[in-house]
């Protein structure tokens, strides 16, 4: 049995086959499937990363938001001007741009220990908001706003004090977030023209 006699192959000069000749319509067919098929993925791929595009922005914005919401629950949510207030009226550092002396803190300390939880607690609650602003939780213009020369004068005045407890907790990273958080402030607001 050849080939010929099962109509594949040349015949002479006369040229293709019936079936070589579908065979190469079929092939030109499958090509322009494949291009047409080819351009249509392109373009639904381009589409695609068009909308991924615009649904990252509009996350991005949701996300701001969020952070935005979220740094005013947090201001809201602690307690600072109930404890601020009665910590303000017994040291009286809102107004100081200096330390507190450590035998001046620790003399209002003997005299009521309940300052000394007061001072904890907003340590605390400082602590986590400058943190949470650290790590891109809480927007930080918000909590500047709403804290900055609260949070950064209660540091100034509290630094004795925070460097006494480091030390005698062996634990050099207490309050860190907020020390360096408002030190940075501090800095800004020197190097900004008044």
């Amino acid at each position: 049995m050849s080939l010929s006699s099962l109509g594949i192959g040349y015949r002479g000069r006369r040229g293709l086959t019936a079936f070589e000749t579908t065979l190469l319509a079929l092939a030109a067919a499958s090509l322009v499937v494949l291009a047409v098929g080819g351009f249509v993925a392109f373009r639904r791929l381009s589409s695609i990363q068009a909308a991924i595009e615009r649904l990252a922005s509009e996350h991005r914005v949701q996300n701001e938001f969020m952070r935005r919401k979220a740094s005013q629950d947090a201001i809201g949510n602690f307690a600072f001007s109930t404890l601020s207030a009665e910590l303000h009226s017994t040291f009286g550092y809102v107004d100081l741009n200096y330390p507190l002396p450590l035998s001046s803190v620790e003399d209002v300390f003997k005299k009521d220990d309940a300052h000394r939880q007061k001072l904890i607690v907003l340590l605390r609650n400082y602590e986590g908001l400058a943190r949470g602003i650290n790590h891109g939780i809480y927007d930080e213009d918000v909590v500047r706003v709403a804290l900055r020369g609260s949070m950064i004068g209660f540091a100034r005045a509290f630094s004795i004090y925070i460097a006494d407890r480091r030390t005698k907790l062996a634990n050099p990273l207490l309050w860190i977030e907020l020390t360096s958080l408002t030190e940075r402030w501090a800095s800004e607001d020197r190097a900004r023209p008044q």
